[in-house]
């Protein structure tokens, strides 16, 4: 548990810094959109940490204002652990319009490790009506929304 805030401590480090020399260079509309995404995530995951009994929650989120759709998407990434040896994991990543309200996409992956070792595994994934069958392919279907 130490070592995941940790690791999570340093990546907001570097990611803050990264957004000060960005910030110099971006549009209005890439301010308003980064002010709305750290709004929308801050009001449903605090600062990203989700401690439990028996595991932990770890969220963040990257925004990009799409000029050629013009509007603000955010993506949200989700991890999370259960069970004192660990043996539920879960990962999330939700696109999202924050500006008409709508999900554009979602990947739910879950593993679990059951008697005798043996990982079984669940993957539940659509972008914008179209079917996907990992992260990756997600990945790729995301990619003009968060890019363009």
């Amino acid at each position: 548990m130490k070592i995941l805030k940790i690791i999570i401590l340093v990546f907001c480090g570097v990611y803050a810094l990264q957004a000060l020399a960005d910030e110099e260079h971006e549009t209005p509309a890439g301010l308003h959109c980064k002010k709305t995404a750290r709004k929308y995530f801050e009001k449903r995951w605090g600062d990203g940490m989700i401690p439990g009994t028996e595991g932990a929650t770890a969220a963040t989120y990257s925004q990009h204002a799409n000029t050629k759709l013009g509007k603000c998407f955010i993506l949200i990434d989700v991890k999370t652990s259960q069970g004192k040896k660990k043996t539920v994991s879960s990962h999330s990543l939700v696109l999202y319009d924050l500006s008409e309200g709508k999900e554009y996409g979602s990947y739910e992956e879950e593993k679990s490790v059951k008697s005798l070792g043996k990982t079984q595994r669940s993957v539940a994934c659509t972008v914008n009506g179209g079917k996907c069958d990992s992260e990756s392919e997600f990945e790729a279907m995301v990619k003009p929304y968060m890019q363009e």
